[in-house]
């Protein structure tokens, strides 16, 4: 007798449930505990959830705290905020992307953005090449940690 059973299972990325992953599990015999399954098909994942909201600022500004991409697309170096998490902002990730080939400079009001060195850090300066990124996370109210970062100058 074939059976299909379905399967939600979590998809994590840096430690936080981003997505829903749905597989597919059917075979011949019957799906339980203890049971053996012949001639098993898997299909999926299907991934949903993966997309994250894209913010464009095309001049100088602040970063909206909440999670998704922010794209800097300004014609000449933008000076960007970024105020510190709060409580409500523990979780938070944020990815911050260049559009256009300007040294953006982002500033961490009160010196919130952790790197992994010995302090804390006021700044991020993306290099004058489009792709230059940070991708940082609320760790407490007061902390950003740093994810990860491609190209640009991290400083106090």
């Amino acid at each position: 007798m074939a059976e299909t059973r379905r399967f939600l299972q979590p998809v994590w990325v840096n430690q936080l449930f981003t997505a829903a992953a749905n597989y597919a599990l059917s075979g011949t015999g019957t799906i339980g505990a203890g049971c053996t399954i012949t001639s098993p098909t898997i299909t999926g994942p299907t991934i949903t959830g993966q997309n994250q909201p894209v913010t464009t600022i095309s001049g100088d500004g602040a970063v909206t705290l909440s999670s998704g991409v922010v794209l800097l697309t300004k014609g000449s170096a933008a000076a960007i905020t970024v105020a510190a998490p709060g409580a409500a902002g523990i979780g938070t990730q944020i990815t911050i992307t260049t559009g256009s080939d300007f040294a953006h400079v982002v500033t961490f009001t009160g010196g919130t953005l952790w790197d992994g060195t010995a302090g804390a850090n006021t700044t991020w300066t993306a290099a004058a090449v489009q792709g230059s990124s940070i991708t940082f996370v609320g760790t407490t109210a007061t902390k950003w940690n740093v994810v990860s970062f491609n190209l640009g100058t991290i400083a106090p």
